[in-house]
């Protein structure tokens, strides 16, 4: 999760991700599908957080499935989609040092 903050902290910051090109869009999103499967291959929670998790998850994957190509809608909304995601995560669990994003 902290790899996925990270790179989004970074296009909000410069607000990169209003201009970002077809190009940047889908290597955004393929950076999100990667940490995804990442997360839910490591994920060992308790089955009340995992529903959670799973949820924010769902969100993720939706806005990354945009922003990819994968699915219809646009890029700069499904980007969004996966930081307000993001954000809900660090409102619901416990991570040190969890920044909420603008």
């Amino acid at each position: 999760m902290n790899t996925l903050h990270a790179e989004f902290q970074k296009k909000i910051a410069s607000k990169q991700h209003q201009a970002l090109s077809k190009t940047h869009f889908k290597q955004l999103g393929e950076i999100t599908h990667t940490e995804i499967a990442n997360i839910v291959a490591n994920c060992k929670l308790n089955p009340e957080a995992d529903a959670v998790l799973h949820q924010i998850i769902a969100e993720m994957t939706q806005g990354a499935d945009v922003v990819t190509g994968k699915a219809k809608g646009q890029p700069a909304k499904a980007t969004h989609k996966v930081i307000n995601a993001l954000n809900d995560y660090g409102r619901l669990f416990e991570h040190p040092n969890w920044i909420i994003l603008k």
